[in-house]
């Protein structure tokens, strides 16, 4: 349970008093959790989408601008920042090392710019489109993304090394431990069932995509970092959405 906890404190903003102490260990441990975190901040996505396609059936639009908008809210803009910073280093195609400074930088240069809103231009797209064609799948599918996302990120720390000496993205890579994965997966795979003969689609899609992105920033900074964990989990989100476009009819 602390490790849960643990994981929903750091990847969502509810803040949980009871924790204390927190160690490198815990957030290594914490890892396994990731998936079970994402489906909390699911829960929240799909009652916020359910009722707005109760009541709100024909504002499309309006349903995906508030969608993502709490996403941003309840995550706190955790991974978005990670993306902005992993773009801004990979499009100034430096050397390793610089690519590492530029990405350590709080500073957000035109690459985070347009990686960011290329992705929130994707994420409402897809939101706006999946509302319109089968607005009954929409919290399906809201609640399903922040898992399959977080898997992606459970699969990025366990499968490549760590590029930097330090960091807490250090922590999460050498205490997560092997089982890590397995009870991640399991996880997954439990609450992307109500999704039935499409889970597999929806589940190999945004895997498929990250660990290629995952390869990439890998061979080029020699290992990921916690930014590259915060990029992987929007990419997978933004592919499990646009995989909803083309197959929410059919559910």
């Amino acid at each position: 349970m602390r490790s849960f906890l643990v994981a929903l404190q750091f990847l969502t903003r509810f803040n949980i008093k009871e924790i204390k102490g927190l160690n490198a260990e815990d957030f290594g441990r914490s890892v396994a959790f990731f998936p079970a975190a994402g489906a909390v901040l699911g829960l929240c996505y799909s009652g916020a989408a359910f009722l707005l396609a109760a009541y709100c059936p024909q504002f499309h639009l309006l349903t995906a601008a508030l969608l993502l908008v709490l996403s941003l809210y309840l995550t706190g803009g955790l991974f978005c920042d990670g993306l902005m910073d992993t773009a801004d280093g990979f499009m100034a195609r430096r050397g390793r090392e610089k690519t590492l400074e530029i990405m350590k930088d709080s500073r957000v240069g035109s690459g985070g710019v347009i990686a960011f809103f290329s992705i929130m231009l994707i994420d409402f797209s897809s939101i706006a489109e999946i509302a319109a064609a089968n607005s009954r799948v929409l919290p399906l599918v809201m609640f399903a993304m922040p898992v399959a996302g977080r898997f992606a990120t459970v699969a990025a720390i366990r499968f490549f090394p760590y590029a930097r000496n330090e960091g807490m993205g250090k922590a999460f890579r050498e205490y997560s431990g092997g089982t890590s994965l397995l009870i991640a997966l399991l996880t997954t795979a439990f609450f992307l069932s109500p999704l039935g003969v499409w889970a597999a689609v929806f589940f190999f899609a945004p895997l498929a995509l990250s660990m290629l992105f995952c390869r990439m920033a890998s061979n080029k900074l020699g290992g990921l970092t916690g930014d590259v964990y915060g990029a992987t989990c929007m990419l997978a989100e933004t592919c499990f959405l646009a995989s909803g476009v083309f197959i929410c009819g059919n559910i």
